[in-house]
């Protein structure tokens, strides 16, 4: 088909195309069907599309990759990081383990499997604050599969962590291009670059697509508080369907509007409910509030549970307010990031 619409290929495309890779077909439809329930929104189906990726056939090239995907899609949850999907929680210890293996197993039957480099990367990224092995994974997924919308969208999000934006913006663009569900990391990019008229617009359309899908209200909401509409903010956070996300926009928002009795509510309970693997979001509510001290101890505790969203912490939009605090930089260059 590529030489007859006269597409120039190059040796190693013409290598990829030609060569034949055998995979189980019962163990492909349980991939595909695995694939389905995994998918961005489908939170309270992740448990069920765990069965349908099974680690034991040797065969399956993209089965393991998927199960790779399963697990260390955890890692980059939406509450996470910028347009990700929202599983169930990654344990610290054995779930990350077995989201190495898998991918690493992946690479080891087609090592020219994008995806599985994309995955390698999301784990150098989230779990071991490695950077420029993230960023080398992730050039390596796009030159073996330039036209893969995710690995597309997660070299923009990994820009964006890094604070390249003008880079990040292009390639959310270049997401869009492929699959229209990557405007919801446009709209979050924009966003961080002060940009709200435009957040506004791109979340919106995002929400138009999908309804339903975690922590875009949530974001809707603080683009609106940024536009100095509190009560427009707190009207989309009610929208918000993930439990922890409406919580800590209750407790941003309410501050906002000088409510701070429910605000102090809505942290307080935040931290009983999420203090666990939501620290990250916990000090963005106490930076928020211009209560630095809290915000960097909550911090602290971030780093001490690995918390995942520790990737956004150059440009979360709940942070500016300690941004110019001497303990900002020098908690950046604790976790590997560029000043």
């Amino acid at each position: 088909m590529a030489r007859e619409i006269q597409i120039r290929l190059t040796p190693q495309q013409e290598a990829d195309l030609t060569r034949v890779r055998h995979v189980n077909a019962e163990a492909f439809d349980a991939y595909l069907e695995g694939r389905f329930f995994l998918g961005p929104g489908r939170q309270r189906r992740s448990e069920q599309g765990h069965k349908f990726l099974p680690a034991g056939d040797q065969t399956g090239f993209q089965i393991c990759a998927g199960l790779g995907r399963f697990v260390s899609g955890p890692l980059s949850r939406s509450r996470k990081r910028f347009c990700s999907p929202c599983f169930v929680p990654l344990k610290e210890g054995e779930e990350r383990r077995q989201a190495r293996e898998a991918v690493e197993q992946a690479l080891e039957l087609d090592p020219n499997l994008a995806e599985a480099h994309a995955q390698i990367g999301r784990i150098q990224m989230f779990v071991d604050w490695d950077w420029t092995g993230a960023n080398a994974s992730l050039q390596r997924a796009l030159a073996l599969d330039p036209g893969n919308s995710g690995v597309v969208t997660f070299a923009s999000s990994l820009a964006a962590s890094l604070g390249r934006f003008e880079e990040a913006l292009e390639l959310a663009h270049r997401a869009i291009a492929l699959n229209a569900v990557s405007r919801g990391l446009l709209a979050q990019i924009c966003f961080a670059m002060g940009r709200q008229e435009e957040a506004e617009v791109d979340f919106t359309k995002t929400i138009e697509l999908n309804p339903n899908l975690d922590g875009n209200h949530g974001w809707l909401g603080f683009v609106y508080l940024a536009e100095g509409r509190a009560l427009d903010a707190l009207a989309e956070i009610e929208r918000e369907p993930m439990n922890f996300a409406r919580l800590q926009g209750y407790a941003v928002v309410y501050y906002a509007l000088g409510r701070t009795k429910d605000s102090d509510t809505a942290l307080r309970e935040l931290i009983v409910k999420y203090q666990t693997d939501s620290s990250f979001q916990i000090a963005g509510v106490y930076a928020f509030r211009h209560e630095p001290d809290q915000a960097f101890e909550w911090l602290e505790r971030a780093y001490v549970q690995h918390d995942t969203g520790l990737a956004n912490t150059r440009f979360d939009p709940l942070r500016k307010n300690v941004r110019g605090d001497p303990r900002y930089a020098a908690f950046l260059k604790k976790v590997n990031l560029p000043l």
